[in-house]
């Protein structure tokens, strides 16, 4: 299936000298060829066709397709251009007529914004890779609809945020990145996932209780915590399971497989109601049960 070209391609470079042997390939990997395009050749590229534009020594400097109505593929050999610097843009809307679509993959491609609600369409997506972007805002309830197995979404310059709740209903998921984000909220069951599980959720906001039902994972191979600000009990996964060192970067309460007592989890069931906040995460960490009490004490009404 081809993709339309939909958003403005605007490349700034200072390139090899072998830049009419690349243009050249991109003139013959798109279609329809533009008819300022129609004398296709590696020399004269920059006088003679549209949207070219190159510096006083012949190197490409710009390179404007938008409104060209393409259809096709950029070469593999935009990548050995070095210098390009492409503008910024964001996951078009129009992603969601593209029903057979099965993998995208657009990591560390300057992607804004936040993610578009557009998956209840897109039945047929396994594959989503948006890591290292600079995408912000939540998780789409959407995404449920889809059949995502591998989920990348790490490394967002300037994080992506709520919850992580619509994993939970995600029952095809394999391979989970999420690390480096702001995301907050508790852990969601996630007992429906039947695959073989990578889970990374290192370096968020994460609060509340490690849920049991994710520590006993049958299909859970790798996990990452760390840095986040879960509470309760340091949770004890099993020696098939591959973790970070995460009990020592969050609040966990008691040593691994240790319960806390029962005041402690009475309050913590309590915590529970107000969507375990960040804030009483690290009173608790600080001061212990007192700081918990006030805390909750504070916010009733």
């Amino acid at each position: 299936m081809n993709y339309t070209l939909l958003f403005l391609l605007l490349i700034h470079s200072t390139v090899t000298a072998d830049d009419g042997a690349v243009v050249l390939k991109l003139a013959n990997s798109l279609s329809p060829l533009s008819t300022g395009w129609s004398n296709v050749s590696s020399r004269g590229f920059c006088t003679n066709w549209a949207g070219m534009q190159c510096d006083s020594s012949g190197r490409v400097s710009s390179i404007n397709l938008s409104n060209f109505g393409l259809i096709g593929t950029l070469p593999s050999e935009f990548s050995n251009l070095t210098e390009l610097l492409f503008a910024a843009w964001k996951l078009p809307a129009d992603l969601a007529r593209c029903t057979g679509l099965k993998s995208f993959k657009a990591t560390n491609s300057i992607i804004t914004g936040s993610i578009p609600g557009i998956f209840a369409s897109l039945s047929s997506l396994q594959d989503l890779m948006l890591g290292f972007n600079n995408l912000k805002g939540p998780l789409p309830p959407s995404m449920a609809k889809s059949g995502i197995k591998n989920l990348w979404l790490n490394n967002q310059l300037e994080g992506l945020t709520s919850n992580i709740n619509v994993l939970a209903s995600m029952t095809q998921l394999s391979q989970v990145w999420l690390h480096v984000n702001k995301f907050t909220g508790p852990i969601q069951d996630l007992s429906n996932c039947k695959s073989n599980l990578d889970l990374q959720l290192r370096d968020n906001l994460l609060t509340g209780i490690v849920p049991c039902s994710l520590v006993s994972l049958p299909s859970l191979l790798n996990v990452s915590l760390s840095n986040n600000k879960l509470q309760g009990p340091d949770p004890a996964f099993p020696s098939t399971v591959t973790v970070d060192d995460y009990h020592s970067t969050n609040n966990f309460y008691a040593d691994a497989g240790v319960p806390c007592d029962q005041q402690a989890t009475t309050l913590l069931q309590i915590a529970g109601d107000f969507r375990h906040p960040v804030r009483l995460s690290d009173g608790w960490y600080r001061n212990g049960v007192l700081c918990v009490v006030g805390f909750v004490l504070d916010a009733i009404p």
